[in-house]
């Protein structure tokens, strides 16, 4: 959904308009979140150009070494521990490299430390990191480096509070966000760029926040037109009704403001039926509740044999959140195929990228951006929520 490239003069503009305004003071208090970068390998290599060094994360001994030309080689075992080359056997490990640079995984270079945790014949890593650093690598996965300032701002500030709102909900668990689309895109140091670094430093600390507590800022990539009421999407999420939508006029320079697919119906019918749904032949697709802002909440698949329901939610999973790339759609069915006609990527929640984008085309700042999308929500520094 989110990627691009800056060229000089856009760089030197961006300077000048970086340094009528000083960044933050820096907080002696950093957060650090817990992204899991690997769900599930049988093997995962872990190096730096400096090397790296293990120790078991029960008795806090040191384990094992890696020089900077070595990788350190682990494999799953058995009852959740982990081979080490050599045939030595360990429980949960951390990961650093000697002199403190990002540590490769597979190839993929993260800031902090690692740990590897075994589950059952598999292994997953968690890359244990500073907030603000994490964030350099979620900006540029998120959004392109060569779209405004103000927008990149917006979106370090908006991925800033997410991140910190999945932390507070469950600070003692092994993990607090993925590295995908699931929660926010991460793609470590490679995805680094220096116009959203510089967004994230110069927005260092603030996060949204409504009473005591940070927001769940949910965002997408394009509204359609209309965002969406968070309760709506996600009724079981903590605060989500603090959230609601509100009409918007600025996504429209998305290319997916209003989209069309074409859906095979027995492809349509295949997927159904493997997630349990089966009723026949497809005779028609329609809406059976819709949400304030017009978007599916259940779906009616007639068939030739009866009907049922699904959320909207769950049909668009079912066929990939690539192909319906919303719930807001349309679809009629002529016997082959059926044609949807919709609006907007993503679930609608919270702030649109590309509405932000359009703001900040129009000369809006990064706090514009945010009261409009996230009415009646303040800006504020961490360090007033006392931080975690």
């Amino acid at each position: 959904m989110r990627a691009g490239r800056f060229a000089c003069r856009v760089l030197l503009v961006g300077a000048l308009l970086f340094s009528i305004q000083a960044p933050p003071p820096v907080s002696a208090a950093q957060p650090s979140v817990r992204v899991l970068v690997v769900e599930s390998s049988p093997v995962v290599n872990l190096g730096s150009a400096a090397g790296v060094y293990a120790w078991d994360l029960a008795s806090r001994r040191y384990v094992a070494t890696a020089g900077g030309r070595q990788a350190l080689n682990l494999r799953a075992c058995c009852a959740g521990r982990l081979t080490l080359a050599g045939g030595q056997q360990s429980g949960p490990l951390g990961v650093r490299a000697t002199d403190g640079s990002p540590v490769t995984v597979n190839g993929q270079a993260y800031r902090g430390f690692v740990e590897v945790h075994g589950s059952g014949n598999r292994l997953m890593v968690v890359n244990v990191v500073e907030l603000e650093e994490y964030l350099y690598g979620v900006v540029r996965g998120e959004v392109p480096a060569n779209w405004p300032l103000e927008a990149l701002k917006a979106q370090a500030i908006v991925a800033r509070t997410y991140a910190l709102y999945q932390l507070r909900q469950n600070p003692g668990a092994l993990w607090h966000l993925k590295a995908t689309v699931e929660s926010q895109v991460y793609k470590g140091v490679q995805a680094e760029d220096v116009r959203t670094s510089s967004a994230v430093a110069h927005t260092r600390g603030l996060v949204l926040v409504r009473g005591a507590g940070p927001i769940p800022a949910f965002y997408h990539s394009d509204s359609g037109g209309h965002t969406e009421d968070g309760a709506a999407v996600f009724p079981k999420m903590p605060n989500s009704a603090e959230v609601v939508g509100v009409e918007d006029p600025y996504s429209i320079g998305s290319p997916f403001f209003v989209w069309q697919q074409v859906l095979p119906l027995d492809g349509v019918r295949r997927a159904l039926s493997a997630a349990g749904y089966d009723g026949g032949p497809i005779v028609a697709l329609e809406p059976a509740e819709l949400s304030r802002s017009g978007r599916i909440q259940t779906l009616r698949v007639r068939t030739a044999n009866g009907s049922f329901t699904l959320e909207g939610k769950r049909f668009r999973e079912l066929m990939g959140n690539e192909v319906v790339r919303s719930t807001w759609f349309t679809a009629s069915v002529d016997g082959k195929s059926a044609r949807l006609i919709g609006r907007g990527w993503g679930h609608g929640v919270g702030m649109p990228q590309w509405g932000a984008k359009g703001m900040a085309d129009l000369a809006y700042r990064a706090p514009e951006i945010l009261q409009f999308y996230f009415p009646g929500a303040e800006i504020e520094p961490m360090e007033r929520l006392g931080c975690c």
